[in-house]
């Protein structure tokens, strides 16, 4: 009975700190902040006259270390601009040794005829690549052309949930009374942010949760006042954040994989247009037997390689935890490299290494790994629903245990896709596509017809399994089924055309050739209706249907592109085509014949854009 009373007044106890030091900072706080706003706002007065020559007195010079120093004490000032002279103005030459000489310049007044008013035009922020943007946010930002009476206003508010002027504000200077209680909890009483937290006390929340990386995370991210009440958050600011340590590989690992983007489309950290962080690979388990590595190694690696016997006068093998620990985090994602390799990785001998390999790896255990290994795939007939590019949307990479199946809930399973080279699965899953075969011909470019199986699926060669038709050579120009994502795209450039402003060829192309690509944000269907009221006011669409899901809009954010203008097809040069380009679907915009420099880019929008049905453009 009393562990149970003991038990239930400890957080009684935390609850009446919480409270005691969450009012004392708040007191402490705004009793500060009062004195430096006021201390703040006077420093934001400035003065609007200057003295004038006859306003200036020249003391006798004091004696001092500066022998040309000088006082000088204005007397009470006059306007700048005085209103009876305003041609008049009045200025201070610091040109002088001693002093500032007031001068008098004559300024001469010029009427400047009344200007025409410019062109209406429009901009975008540039972007070569879709930026990631989902849905609008639920809260009323403001209300387009609501001074206009022809435009439904109200109407096109109830797409939204709220204003966001009527939203609860939260106030900057609560993260910071709310994150200096936190730090003096912990510090001085010994309250774990976890314990605050559980609470519920606080208004905010300190550590993640979904969809909110929370304030300890954000607090770093803004600006501190220098006040003397924050002691401990000021402390916090300014303390480096902790990153994994040198010799901690797989935490290193770890925090790469969650901010680098692995697509061959980007290849780079924070990417814009994929949101969703990959997790680390599977352990990969290990095929090849230590003794059957010499006859995969086709020639020796130096002299200390694995295949050459050791001497007697080789140093016996020293390693430090810290360094077998490496090790054995990287096996667990490539075991079977060759130790040549390794080597190379580890920055130890291979014949060493190869030593490690038989410690961690010994025959038997991976005969006994290869026995426990992932359960087989059921026999079933695979299903792929992923050949045309405007009935399916890519799901994210799979990543489990065990084979791509129902088993697994394998997200390339479910929607019935072809597992891609992002995915997390082995490189022998029978549900990957095998890439094409195509080999150069003089007849033809390779991969420039429907014979190549992956053009003839509509996505373009994966420069991992397309070895033949050279797509990882983007120098090449060998393969033509790789434009998009190595960006063979051609000279544009915006300027006035018989439909307003327009988009011209810089340079001549064949038939065929991508043009450029089509970019904008990246949009869901909920985001595409509430923004139509403003596309049929404005009369102006940039919206593409890119698959059953997502569409682009360059309304905010394009290239060139979205100013191409309408011609039906028969007189139309270019088309819009929907490539899968390494998972991720694309939009190209591709030359239909041969055009020479200065031809306006052309092409049809669709029935469907001038229909309206639900604003976007029609790609077939």
């Amino acid at each position: 009975m009393s562990s149970h009373v003991a038990a239930d007044s400890t957080p009684q106890i935390s609850r009446d700190v919480v409270r005691f030091v969450f009012h004392s900072v708040w007191e402490d706080f705004y009793d500060w902040e009062a004195t430096h706003c006021q201390s703040a706002i006077k420093s934001l007065g400035l003065s609007l006259y200057a003295p004038h020559a006859s306003d200036v007195i020249t003391l006798p010079r004091t004696r001092s270390r500066n022998r040309h120093r000088t006082n000088i004490i204005p007397a009470p000032p006059k306007p700048l601009f005085p209103a009876t002279d305003q041609s008049n103005i009045s200025c201070l030459d610091y040109t002088q040794e001693d002093y500032p000489v007031a001068a008098r310049p004559v300024v001469e007044v010029i009427n400047v005829p009344k200007m025409s008013a410019p062109p209406v035009y429009e901009s975008v922020t540039p972007a070569t690549r879709s930026i990631h943007h989902g849905d609008d946010d639920d809260s009323m930002a403001f209300v387009p052309y609501a001074d206009e009476p022809t435009f439904d206003a109200l109407d096109h508010t109830l797409n939204y949930g709220s204003f966001s002027w009527q939203d609860k504000f939260c106030d900057p200077d609560i993260e910071l009374i709310v994150m200096e209680t936190a730090l003096r909890l912990e510090s001085q009483h010994q309250v774990s942010f976890f314990d605050i937290d559980e609470t519920g006390l606080l208004p905010l929340k300190l550590l993640p949760r979904p969809g909110n990386n929370g304030l300890a995370h954000k607090i770093r991210h803004r600006d501190l006042p220098n006040s003397p009440t924050l002691h401990f958050l000021a402390k916090f600011h300014s303390r480096p954040v902790k990153l994994p340590g040198l010799s901690d590989l797989q935490s290193r690992l770890e925090s790469v994989v969650s901010i680098f983007c692995p697509s061959l489309n980007c290849l780079q950290p924070y990417c814009a247009v994929h949101i969703d962080a990959l997790p680390m690979s599977q352990p990969a388990i290990p095929q090849v037997l230590n003794r059957n590595m010499i006859a995969r190694c086709k020639r020796p690696c130096g002299d200390k390689c694995f295949v050459i016997p050791p001497t007697l006068s080789d140093d016996t093998m020293q390693w430090s935890e810290t360094e077998i620990e490496t090790f054995r985090t990287i096996l667990n994602l490539t075991p079977d490299l060759i130790p040549c390799d390794l080597s190379t990785i580890c920055r130890k001998p291979c014949r060493e290494v190869f030593a490690q390999r038989r410690v961690l790896l010994s025959d038997d255990m991976i005969v006994m790994l290869g026995n426990q290994k992932a359960r087989r795939p059921l026999q079933r007939a695979m299903k792929f629903d992923d050949l045309d590019p405007n009935d399916f949307t890519p799901n994210n990479p799979c990543s489990h245990a065990g084979p791509c199946d129902h088993r697994a809930q394998c997200s390339c399973y479910l929607n019935k896709t072809h597992c891609e080279r992002s995915c997390r699965c082995s490189m022998k899953c029978s549900r990957r596509w095998r890439g094409c075969q195509c080999a150069r011909n003089k007849l033809d470019a390779t991969c420039g017809t429907e014979r190549c199986p992956c053009r003839k699926a509509n996505r373009e060669c994966d420069p991992d399994i397309c070895t033949k038709c050279k797509a990882k050579d983007a120098f090449s120009d060998i393969c033509q089924n790789a434009s998009l994502q190595q960006g063979r795209r051609k000279g544009l450039k915006v300027k006035e055309s018989q439909w307003g402003l327009g988009t011209f060829l810089t340079g001549d192309v064949k038939a065929g050739d991508l043009l450029a690509e089509y970019t904008g944000e990246l949009i869901y269907e909920p985001t595409t209706e509430s923004r139509e009221d403003v596309v049929k006011y404005r009369d102006r669409n940039y919206v593409f249907g890119l698959n059953t899901t997502v569409s682009i809009d360059s309304s905010y954010a394009g290239n060139e592109t979205r100013f191409i203008n309408h011609v039906p097809r028969p007189k139309a040069n270019s088309c819009p085509q929907v490539w899968l380009v390494n998972g991720e679907h694309r939009i190209g915009i591709f030359a239909t014949r041969d055009l020479q420099a200065g031809t306006e880019v052309t092409f049809d929008y669709g029935p469907q854009f001038f229909t309206g049905a639900d604003g976007a453009a029609n790609m077939d």
